[in-house]
């Protein structure tokens, strides 16, 4: 568990560092192109989450939703989760349940086909 999460980690800071490096020396119109892409693909992101996202009652899918933020440097920072206590328990697993990962392949998924 510990390693998936450190590689999520790293995935989320190389991220970042490429969306920095982009955003740097655009005109405002630009760093709106850039915004709207990254909302598109965050939300190209949520609903392959939803539909990769383990079935009971159906309330952790129903709870995956994108949330904008701006960041200390103006940065629009997107965050694709759940609030629901559980997730990360399905996510990652547990000690007594198998991981049931439906965020990291969704974000693989999405991304690897916006690069392809």
């Amino acid at each position: 568990m510990m390693r998936t999460l450190v590689e999520t980690l790293h995935q989320t800071l190389i991220i970042r560092e490429i969306v920095s490096k982009l955003m740097t020396g655009l005109t405002e119109e630009g760093r709106e192109k850039v915004n709207n892409e990254l909302k598109r693909i965050a939300l190209q992101i949520v609903r392959e989450s939803k539909d990769l996202a383990p079935v009971d009652t159906g309330r952790l899918r129903s709870s995956i939703t994108l949330e904008e933020e701006t960041d200390r440097n103006g940065f629009l920072r997107l965050v694709v989760g759940s609030n629901v206590d559980y997730a990360p328990f399905v996510e990652f697993g547990t000690s007594r349940q198998a991981a049931q990962p439906y965020l990291r392949p969704a974000f693989r998924s999405v991304l690897r086909s916006r690069l392809s």
